[in-house]
């Protein structure tokens, strides 16, 4: 509420002059009192729009932390995967052992009766070479694998850890939903907001 006084020390005289006719003359002291409705209103609108924005950041910082998780929970998924994917081809390198170990036996055998030469026993052995090379590589990667997993989780895990494939839910549905998306929508907001309260602000000077 502003009021404002002034004090006019002369008196003032209408300059008109009509006939039979005494206009008054102005009073000596004369008062104006204004009230800033508009001020207060629109101080009120941005002290609130300033609250919606601080709201828009907590919201914005929120869907951020389920972003990081988000993406935490599928790198998890996807070396989970590769360790099962490994496990896999490691069944069939064994196999695959297995196998040439068997004909190895078999050519040795033909060998010893004349039936087959030593050639065809050392292109299998350096078969068996090269399929030993693999299950070492393949190891390493699981090791690699278990290693991220250990970081990301937690969880003290090595090469001897049983990975068991998980059973599909469906109830369980990720694949339309991305977090990121939601933060970019309010992300939006808040830049709408931040415009309302620029204008409020302007308004007011």
């Amino acid at each position: 509420l502003n009021a404002q006084a002034t004090y006019q020390s002369d008196v003032t005289n209408i300059p008109i002059s009509l006939p039979n006719i005494s206009l008054p003359s102005l009073p000596h002291e004369q008062y104006k009192a204004t009230v800033d409705v508009n001020e207060l209103i629109y101080g009120a609108g941005v002290y609130k729009q300033q609250k919606i924005i601080e709201n828009d950041n907590l919201a914005i910082n929120m869907s951020k932390t389920e972003s990081d998780l988000y993406q935490v929970k599928e790198k998890v998924s996807q070396l989970y995967m590769a360790v099962l994917l490994a496990d896999k081809n490691m069944d069939v390198i064994n196999a695959a052992g297995e196998e040439l170990t068997n004909r190895i036996n078999r050519a040795e055998a033909g060998v010893k009766n004349g039936i087959l030469l030593q050639s065809s026993v050392d292109v299998l052995k350096v078969e068996i070479l090269k399929n030993e090379q693999r299950k070492i590589e393949l190891s390493a990667l699981r090791k690699s694998l278990t290693e991220a997993l250990t970081v990301l989780t937690g969880l003290i895990l090595d090469e001897n850890s049983v990975f068991e494939a998980p059973t599909p839910s469906p109830e369980l549905n990720y694949i339309n939903y991305k977090p990121e998306f939601n933060t970019f929508r309010l992300q939006q907001n808040r830049l709408y907001h931040m415009q309302q309260l620029s204008k409020k602000k302007l308004a007011l000077s």
